[in-house]
Parts: structure tokens; sequence; C-alpha cells
């Protein structure tokens, strides 16, 4: 019996128009009426993920934000967990970044620091619906953000990731870089994600992994669904992710989500072990 769900947003809960639609809502009531805990498990920071979770009804249960660098509830704001970047280590991205001309984004105690209003700047804000404080990001990177972000043409984004991969050199086994979605690359501690904060969350709550079900489509979703006993794969996902995944429901666009829902937790369908 699945116990615990945790969903992704951007691809997995919501499309490019950012809306819950009635299908995905009502599934999500669902399973909650069946006693089933939902989570959030999101890049997103906690003032971005919470409105979704408000909407859902999910009520104070632990948000995993930030690639699960913090996992925060969402009424209460109790910390379950916060680990953010080693200073010296941002500082460092910071300096690569600068070098190269990337537009970096960072994420100091819930507020997004951004260098510019330019169309990257206003991309991240129209998706994350917050607002940035504009100035000099690399002030802030001695402060130990909790994630850093580039924002790039996805075209680019591999030979971005790449080239800081090169810059950093041995340091490289110091940060998790991700995707969330094809503009942009993330950048948390390495002892970060978001399988591991599912780990964490399903542990304080007392379910196993056989007990709980992750969906999500991105690479930043990797981790928590190679983790979870019951980890979903959208149909928009790519076929990299969709191969850590024990099952694979529609796209986002078809309801996937909802239909992972109805098939795993309201009707009991089973998926086949792991190899």
């Amino acid at each position: 019996m699945i116990r615990l769900l945790a969903v992704d947003v951007d691809g997995t809960l919501v499309g490019d128009d950012l809306v819950i639609s009635p299908a995905v809502r009502e599934a999500v009531g669902k399973a909650i009426d069946r006693g089933v805990v939902v989570t959030i498990a999101s890049g997103r920071m906690y003032p971005s993920t919470v409105p979704y979770a408000r909407e859902l009804g999910l009520g104070d249960v632990p948000l995993i934000c930030y690639n699960g660098a913090l996992v925060r509830t969402a009424e209460s704001g109790e910390t379950w967990f916060h680990r953010p970047l080693d200073p010296d280590l941002a500082v460092s991205i910071g300096e690569i970044v600068l070098r190269h001309g990337w537009h970096l984004h960072a994420y100091v105690n819930d507020v997004l620091h951004a260098p510019s209003l330019d169309d990257a700047t206003a991309m991240y804000v129209r998706i994350a619906r917050v607002q940035p404080v504009v100035g000099d990001v690399q002030k802030v990177l001695p402060e130990g953000p909790t994630k850093l972000l580039i924002v790039h043409d996805p075209a680019d984004i591999p030979a971005v990731k790449a080239q800081l991969v090169q810059d950093l050199g041995e340091r490289v086994s110091r940060v998790n870089i991700t995707l969330s979605l094809p503009a942009f690359l993330e950048m948390m501690d390495y002892r970060v994600s978001k399988g591991l904060a599912l780990a964490q969350v399903a542990s304080m709550l007392g379910f196993a992994a056989s007990e709980v079900m992750a969906v999500g489509d991105s690479e930043n979703d990797l981790a928590m669904l190679a983790w979870a006993g019951t980890g979903v794969a959208m149909g928009n996902a790519a076929p990299a992710i969709k191969s850590r995944a024990v099952a694979t429901t529609g796209t986002v666009d078809e309801d996937g989500l909802a239909q992972a829902i109805e098939r795993f937790i309201l009707e009991g369908e089973t998926v086949p072990p792991r190899r």
C-alpha cells in the first residue's frame, strides 16, 4: 500500500500554463481521502512551492524544495532540514560563471537574487512567481546559498554544464549539478537530492521506501524515482528518466499524474520489483 506520494511540480503537477488541472486536483484529493500523505518535491523555492500545496489542500506536510536542500512544512513553516552550498564553493562557482558571462541566480534565505531584470530573469519570475532582489549576485555568495541556478539557452546547456564541470576540477565532487527544466542548470551541495530528502521525510513519517510513490519528469527527479518503491516517470520525460522508473504514465497535458494516482493508489496496481 502506498502511504506517501511525492510529486514534482513543473512538467508533472503543472504544464506550461502553470495550472493544476481539475483531473489532477481531484485525483490528489482522492488520494488524501484514502489516507495517503501527499507532498511536493521540487527544485522550486519554498515560497514558490507553498501556493501549490495550499491549492491542493495538502495540510502541514513537509515540502521538499530546492531539489532537496530544504525541507519545510507547508503551513507552520517548521524547517526539518537545510543544507546550503559551502560558501567558498559558491564563490568559486560565481567566479566561473562571471568569467564565462553566464546568467546566475542565487537563493539565500528564501530570497531570489538576480543580476538584472533581463529576459532570463523574466522567464524565471513568470514560472516561479516570486520577485527577485536585483543586484550583484556575487556579493551574496559568501553567505552560502541554498541553491545556485544558471539560466541559459537550452541548446547550449549541455556545453555550459561540461564547461562548469571542467572548470571546477576536483571541486566538482562537492556539488550536485542537475537540470530541472531545459534552460535551468541547478547546483546544490553534493549531499543534496530529491531522493535523499524523500528518504529522510519518509523515515521521519515512519514510511518504508516500498510505501512511497514518486512522480517526476526531469533529471533532478532521477534520485527520487530510483529510491521510491513506485517511481513513475511522466510520459513527457526523456528516455533516460523513463529507464530509471518502474512505470511510465501519460504526459502532463494528458493528466499523467492523475492517471498514475488512479493506477497505483486508487486501484492498487502493483509494480514489478526492481532488478
